[in-house]
């Protein structure tokens, strides 16, 4: 046994990174990195594949996100072969954070899913339990194998003797069975561990496991004697000190040439800490799933608080820090029965910050607490009073830890864990500290998530705010101006023989500065009434939209000698005067801004993923590339008055309009050679031509209908007039 377990250490054991990011493998090597350990680096799900063909390694950390072949394609492969089906696969990635993504991993065959950035000491923990596990199952095969060399010298006894002399030496039960069922030998394991005598009769056995396990173990039992065959089977065996621990057993049917049952050789091992290593996981997991779910801060406490007492304590509190006391947010307890002493104990008592021992300590330093051992005298010296006192035995507090809880770096409450059945060990502590940091990070998501909310709404207030105030200044400015602008002319006109010409040219500045300023208002109310939601949305063929355009841009249209070729336009659902807007205001700039040559405007949409996107191109002067953002700002020319009449306003209403529909603009532009605008709409707005067609149908229907409403209200209000 020494002997391989010493041949196991100078082994080094393999472990292999998949991702095809370098820094990724630098990541996880720096992290991985130790003498007992070969690192084997590739950067594909091919690379990985090929490698395991040849060679075998104890887990593999994979990546979710590679071109080609993704994470999950490649787990499902590896997990088809029969020699790779049982490698622990851990996934790593610090894109695919969905829960959706989280449960593929584990439907692909993965043991556990790490988001970037990662814990180093979580991973290597995590990492290290598999390495542990495979070293163990190794060993446990290769005594397998040494006890299938002893069944070859089955018929002679000095070998059985020297078997059972192997036997008495390793540290795992052994025995023999003959196919009668009887126990021929069990090695000195069993007595040290059970601290029971073996009998012939194999019922002693079967006394001796778990009463949960006991149906199972004496249904595979029955069936491989009455097969023959080998048997594996996990159960918990009851110690000489009356506990019990999880054990794998394994017998192996030694048959002769003929086919025939000579006996079987069994080995039980204890796999206690896999087990325990394995329950932590899964606990955790569904930690994990929990607090990837919340966004309410309570409620992750209160379900952090109820999972913990069905797995680490009898009963549990929250406390978070407030105007420098800790106030409790919720418990929770194994027995619900003990709820309400519990309750008693934390809002009766409250914490006493001076203390030096308990939650004020842990709030106090930031640091966890751990109390293996809770004695009478420590609850009398830290009791208030007898009442107290009497409270606290009832609860029958043995054992403690406290666990800091940290919020945007700060202490910000704490988790307490309480035992009234064992001692806590500094596993158990380990557990905790996790347990704590995966609620902070969840707390913090939650409060962060809280005040997205509110800061959403803040700002979806203030904009509305804005557009209304934007409305009704613009609105009351017209009036003004308006007057300014004829009350100077009518000046002109009543004094002009009397001014002279520096006067005039006054006069023309004034009259012309009004109406600019008369237009920019104008503009400025056009932009707010172009809301950032669009109105309720109705049916809109592009084509038609497209004709509208050309029908109310004909004038310039045919003054330029302008061309307008369409392509195949789609039929969505949105706002149809904001689309005609948007599609008008984009052709009219084409127009405007044209070369010397007569305007060709080429429209077009295509399908891309969940949108469609329309381009909208044009063989005008062309934009340079520095100022593809700024042309979509309210206001912003790129030419003067001069050049270019308008207010450039235009763009800015096409990206309001983009945007209240969920999509983006951009423009593409070489200067001399044209522009084209793009823009994306969902795809999910999309309609077929018949429900377009019944749509329209609907809207005329409703029109008659209120028609029809409308002559019959004329009616009756003539019948009353007369």
């Amino acid at each position: 046994m020494s002997e391989l377990i010493a041949k196991q250490k100078l082994e080094k054991i393999n472990i292999l990174l998949v991702d095809d990011r370098e820094d990724g493998l630098l990541a996880l090597e720096a992290v991985l990195k130790d003498p007992e350990y070969n690192l084997i680096k590739v950067q594909s799900g091919r690379a990985a594949l090929s490698y395991l063909l040849a060679n075998e390694c104890a887990v593999i950390l994979l990546d979710v996100q590679m071109p080609g072949m993704d994470g999950f394609e490649v787990a499902s492969l590896i997990k088809k072969r029969e020699k790779s089906k049982d490698i622990p696969i851990i996934f790593v990635t610090a894109i695919n954070k969905d829960i959706n993504y989280i449960y593929q991993g584990y439907e692909a065959g993965g043991v556990d899913y790490i988001l970037k950035p990662f814990d180093p000491h979580i991973l290597r923990s995590k990492v290290a339990v598999f390495i542990d596990l495979y070293r163990k199952n190794k060993l446990i095969l290769e005594q397998s194998e040494q006890l299938r060399i002893h069944e070859r010298a089955r018929l002679e006894i000095e070998e059985l003797r020297r078997f059972k002399k192997v036997a008495d030496s390793i540290p795992h039960i052994v025995w023999i069975v003959k196919p009668s069922g009887e126990i021929e030998f069990c090695n000195e394991k069993w007595g040290q561990f059970t601290g029971a005598v073996a009998k012939s009769n194999a019922q002693f056995l079967v006394e001796n496991v778990h009463p949960t396990d006991r149906p199972q173990f004496i249904e595979k039992m029955t069936e491989a004697v009455k097969n023959k065959s080998d048997v594996e089977i996990e159960f918990r065996l009851k110690s000489k000190t009356n506990q019990y621990y999880w054990f794998l057993g394994r017998a192996i049917a030694v048959k002769d040439e003929m086919g025939d049952l000579i006996r079987w050789f069994g080995t039980a091992t204890e796999i206690e800490v896999q087990k325990q290593v394995e329950e932590k996981r899964k606990f955790l997991d569904e930690l994990s799933t929990h607090l990837m779910n919340s966004l309410d801060p309570v409620e992750t406490l209160k379900k952090v608080a109820e999972l913990s007492v069905n797995k680490l304590s009898n009963f549990c509190s929250v406390l978070t820090l407030k105007n420098g006391n800790l106030e409790p947010v919720t418990v929770a307890h194994k027995d619900p029965s003990k709820l309400s002493l519990v309750q008693e104990f934390i809002t009766k008592y409250p914490v006493d910050m001076t203390s030096p021992i308990g939650s004020a300590e842990v709030i106090r330093s930031g640091n966890s607490q751990f109390i293996s051992e809770i004695t009478t005298q420590l609850l009398e010296a830290n009791a208030k009073n007898q009442e107290h006192l009497d409270l606290l035995k009832k609860l029958q507090i043995k054992s403690y830890i406290g666990a800091s809880l940290f919020v945007r770096g700060i202490p910000w409450g704490v988790l307490s864990f309480f035992s009234s059945d064992r001692a806590y060990e500094q596993d158990d502590l380990i557990l905790a500290q996790d347990i704590a940091y995966r609620t902070s990070r969840a707390v913090e998501n939650a409060l962060l998530y809280q005040e997205v909310v509110t800061a959403h709404a803040t700002l979806e207030r203030s904009n509305r705010e804005l557009e209304q105030f934007a409305y009704v200044a613009s609105h009351d400015l017209q009036e003004p101006l308006r007057m300014v602008s004829s009350y100077v002319q009518l000046l002109e006109r009543r004094y002009g023989d009397k001014l002279d010409k520096d006067a005039k040219d006054f006069i023309g500045f004034a009259v012309e500065g009004a109406q600019r300023m008369q237009q920019l208002v104008s503009d400025l109310l056009t932009f707010s009434r172009v809301t950032s939601r669009p109105s309720d949305p109705d049916t809109v063929d592009f084509n038609e939209i497209l004709s509208k355009v050309k029908r109310n841009l004909s004038v310039t249209i045919e003054e330029t000698g302008a061309k307008i070729i369409l392509g195949d336009l789609p039929i969505l659902r949105g706002d149809s005067t904001q689309y005609l807007q948007l599609f008008q205001n984009l052709v009219a700039n084409a127009l405007k801004f044209r070369s010397s040559d007569n305007p060709i405007i080429k429209i077009s949409a295509n399908k891309d993923g969940d949108f469609w996107t329309f381009s909208v191109s044009d063989n005008g002067m062309g934009i340079e590339p520095q100022h593809s953002n700024r042309i979509f700002e309210i206001f912003k020319r790129l030419h003067t008055r001069t050049q270019y009449p308008g207010s450039g306003i235009g763009l800015a209403i096409c990206k309001k309009i983009v945007e209240g529909h969920a999509g983006k603009i951009w423009v593409e532009s070489t200067i001399g050679k044209g522009a084209t605008f793009h823009f994306t709409l969902p795809i999910k707005k999309e309609v077929s031509a018949e429900q377009a067609i019944h749509d329209k149908s609907q809207v005329t229907l409703n029109l008659a209908h209120a028609s029809d409403a409308n002559q019959k209200n004329k009616s009756n209000s003539s019948s009353q007039l007369h």
